[in-house]
């Protein structure tokens, strides 16, 4: 967990997703997916799941089931231990399916006082829930962060930039974050980051399917974010 802001991966997912200004999910943000892969990732990394292979099969299973103390990562494990054991694409898409889920993180942000939470009009009629930032430091700082890691191209690159910036890239969040020739430029040192060592295998499988979700999305017409 970020520890100066207190924040899980899935809330710096939020930020990234997030319009600064309007408070709206950015056109092109698979951010549900990323979602689901960044609670796998956090409960794996608090050692409560583990990822078991079966075949070409990546199972998720219980390690322990005592409480993080973080509702959404409870109540996920909670859910997780209470049925048979299923592989990491079924509760990626399971955790992206939460009802409310962009309202359920970014209430937890504006509690924080990172959001806040207002109302705007849709074709004039229909109202709607935006999230503008009240404090831009931790999104900034966490923009710096992965800029950083990749731009620099010296150094380590600790295990939740690492989830991270794979999430991100998996997710095509990691548009909003470089720009296209600087993607092209650092390429190289990206996939050396996603594909280090860093997050450790159990994470990497977590991303690993996360992408194959990703990659049934954006092939099915009929969903919308």
């Amino acid at each position: 967990m970020s520890a100066k802001h207190n924040l899980r991966l899935y809330d710096e997912i939020m930020l990234l997703a997030l319009r600064e200004g309007k408070g709206t999910i950015e056109t092109g943000a698979w951010y549900q997916q990323a979602v689901g892969g960044a609670v796998l990732a956090e409960l794996v990394m608090e050692e409560r799941l583990k990822i078991a292979h079966d075949g070409k099969k990546s199972l998720v299973k219980v390690r322990s089931r005592h409480d993080v103390g973080d509702e959404l990562l409870d109540e996920w494990l909670d859910r997780i231990a209470a049925d048979k054991v299923r592989n990491v694409e079924h509760w990626i898409n399971k955790i992206a399916g939460t009802k409310d889920l962009k309202g359920r993180i970014a209430r937890g942000l504006a509690r924080r006082k990172i959001l806040r939470v207002s109302e705007d009009k849709v074709l004039l009629f229909f109202s709607r829930k935006i999230y503008p930032e009240l404090d831009p430091e931790p999104e900034r700082a966490l923009r710096e962060r992965l800029r950083n890691a990749v731009l620099s191209e010296r150094g380590d690159v600790d295990a939740r930039t690492s989830v991270l910036l794979s999430l991100a890239k998996g997710t095509g969040l990691i548009e909003l974050v470089f720009d296209k020739k600087e993607r092209k430029r650092h390429d190289r040192r990206i996939e050396s980051i996603i594909n280090g060592d860093a997050c450790g295998a159990a994470v990497r499988d977590v991303v690993a399917a996360t992408q194959v979700v990703m990659t049934s999305v954006v092939f099915t017409p009929t969903f919308s974010h």
